[in-house]
């Protein structure tokens, strides 16, 4: 099956929820709020400082539609 935008994988900061995500062709599994992100977190995906992991796809392709109509 050819891989679309929609079918990303990886862990991202969404920006939008502010929450850090874990998401597998393009289904959202594992996640956790901005707050809980530390240093000495037990889950190794929440200690690195937040903004490591780069935004949701979706949020750069709302963000460009809202500059394009507004």
């Amino acid at each position: 099956m050819p891989r679309t935008p929609d079918l990303f994988s990886g862990w991202f900061d969404n920006q939008a929820t502010r929450h850090r995500e874990f998401w597998d062709n393009g289904v959202r599994g594992r996640h956790a709020h901005r707050s809980t992100i530390s240093s000495d977190n037990p889950w190794r995906e929440l200690r690195a400082p937040w903004g490591t992991y780069p935004d949701l796809p979706q949020n750069a392709n709302a963000s460009q539609e809202l500059r394009a109509h507004g």
